[in-house]
């Protein structure tokens, strides 16, 4: 079943390469494995991506914004505890396991390991922040069901980062296809049969389980006879692991806070209807965040494995992709927005359009940030990371905590701007002194 599933997607691919290879005749030279890898991750995004919005959107249109909280504050929570609880470990496996492949089954089974007590002690601190921010009922329901599945999802990640490392990131595509081709006809079931909230999240666990389960007998046939495999637990290597990605760890750690925290301040300030309208907005934001880290993803083991000097063209090619794309994707966004709410969500969240458009510039932003920080990476600079994205979340929250009691949940979109375009500025100046300075910064 993995093998047919891999072949038709990479059989649409080839098709889509033979379109470009045509327009490399005529002088362009496009990188056909980018392109191939880019497509299948960009398509990977659009099905986990777009389950969770098609919830979101009849959620908001059948239950309302106060349901619209419940679900968003229970996925914004999970998301920033699991992925702090990643500790970067899965860049370091497609850093690693791109230039050594015989690594992926030490990778597999050691980082496994860790994310397992990390993933332990992150549900307990779900528990505890559930608590502080005054969840109860339905919306804490929400919040533990929801924060279960993230511990099976962020597992299935160590899986699908050696993928990424092989560069078959086709695998990847058909590990989530497995996942929401569960998820959701059978979550929108049981939000028409009246399971609420907790019923959604009730599906969401048992599929996130399934696609585990599929995600290692794929390993097993696709990957497992070019990796070599450990039997055993290698503490060393395990420290080893934590003290070359702690830099990583903590720059995802705050950066998932700053880009994720309005909705639990929202919510502790001014209740679940805020939440719902703000996330209702930041869609946007996600979804220019999935495609710019679809593009960034295919190119990072590239980028890692070769010299300084190609490694400066591939960024500032990829930069040029990104603004030209982003540019024009945004102003398409925000000119369409007055028919894009009424038609996703209906007449009763008009007031999210203003939230649209500005969201539309903040994601040029956050597109390009994204790039450099894996550019960052790439030159093995990482360790600058934890305090750019440091002082993001500082300043981002300062700004909520002051912004949210004037403005409301407009007044955390201008806070994400002004916090973005911070990290724009710091991540700029590290590009310009180590990758883009003319024979300095570091080997990649």
């Amino acid at each position: 079943m993995v093998q047919a599933l891999s072949r038709r997607i990479n059989l649409q691919l080839e098709k889509f390469q033979c379109i470009l290879l045509k327009k490399e005749a005529r002088g362009l030279k496009p990188s056909l494995k980018v392109t191939k890898n880019t497509a299948s991750l960009v398509s990977r995004e659009a099905l986990n991506k777009g389950a969770l919005f098609i919830l979101l959107v009849l959620i908001g249109r059948f239950l309302g914004k106060e349901a619209l909280g419940r679900y968003s504050l229970a996925l914004v929570i999970s998301q920033i505890f699991f992925f702090g609880s990643e500790l970067g470990l899965n860049t370091l496996i497609v850093r690693e396991v791109a230039t050594e492949k015989s690594l992926a089954g030490k990778f597999l089974l050691n980082t496994g390991a860790l994310r397992v007590l990390t993933g332990a002690i992150t549900l307990g601190l779900i528990w505890v922040i559930t608590g502080v921010v005054g969840a109860k009922g339905e919306a804490a329901r929400a919040i533990y069901l929801c924060a279960i599945a993230y511990f099976f999802v962020n597992i299935t990640s160590i899986y699908t980062s050696v993928f990424r490392a092989f560069e078959r990131m086709e695998l990847d595509l058909v590990v989530a296809f497995i996942r929401n081709v569960i998820f959701l006809p059978f979550a929108a079931m049981a939000l028409y049969s009246g399971q609420g909230i907790a019923g959604v999240f009730i599906v969401l666990l048992i599929s996130s389980i399934c696609a585990l389960i599929f995600a290692h007998l794929t390993f097993i046939k696709q990957i497992g006879t070019a990796a070599s495999p450990t039997l055993r637990i290698d503490l060393d290597f395990c420290k080893d692991q934590l003290r070359q990605t702690s830099p990583l760890w903590l720059s995802q750690l705050f950066g998932i806070a700053y880009l994720k925290i309005a909705p639990i301040l929202l919510f502790r300030l001014q209740g679940e209807g805020a939440v719902g309208i703000y996330n209702a907005g930041l869609v946007v934001v996600d979804g220019f965040w999935v495609l710019a880290g679809c593009f960034v993803y295919s190119i990072f083991p590239v980028i890692s494995r070769i010299g300084l000097r190609e490694a400066r063209a591939e960024y500032l090619n990829g930069l040029k992709f990104i603004i030209s794309a982003f540019l024009a994707l945004a102003a398409m966004v925000a000119l369409a927005a007055g028919w894009l709410v009424p038609l996703f969500y209906g007449q009763k969240f008009i007031e999210v359009i203003p939230l649209f458009r500005l969201f539309a510039l903040i994601s040029i932003l956050i597109a390009i940030d994204t790039h450099n920080g894996m550019a960052i990476i790439a030159v093995r600079r990482q360790s600058v990371l934890p305090f750019i994205n440091a002082a993001a979340l500082a300043l981002n929250f300062s700004l909520n905590v002051f912004l949210i009691p004037r403005f409301g949940y407009t007044g955390s979109a201008y806070a994400l701007f002004l916090s973005e375009s911070m990290v724009f500025v710091l991540m700029l100046v590290v590009l310009k002194r180590s990758l883009l300075a003319a024979g300095g910064g570091a080997n990649a």
